[in-house]
């Protein structure tokens, strides 16, 4: 019996079931740890970005809001939007890469 039958039949799932689910390839999926860590990683370099990149790319990629509507209330064109969204995209990167390599 998986998660979604035990919901449907009133039963409860563990959460180990939850989070570690089997893929595809009948490998593990990420463990609970794993994914705490990513997440606070992603928190602090999302932190780290200038306030303007951190709301555009929120907006845009977290919360899916149109991209005519974000660069209006940031007073951009869509072309200033677009760049100012690479940039906080190659920052993350950078961070999150730094990040990765502090922990090998």
């Amino acid at each position: 019996m998986n998660c979604t039958e035990n919901a449907v039949g009133g039963g409860t799932c563990a959460l180990e079931s939850a989070v570690d689910p089997v893929w595809l390839d009948g490998q593990s999926g990420p463990r609970l740890g794993d994914v705490v860590g990513a997440r606070l990683a992603l928190q602090r370099a999302l932190d780290e970005l200038p306030a303007r990149q951190r709301v555009a790319f929120i907006a845009v990629y977290v919360e899916g809001a149109d991209r005519v509507v974000v660069a209006q209330q940031l007073a951009l064109n869509r072309n200033g939007l677009d760049q100012l969204l690479h940039r906080a995209r190659t920052a993350l990167r950078t961070a999150l890469l730094a990040e990765a390599d502090a922990v090998v």
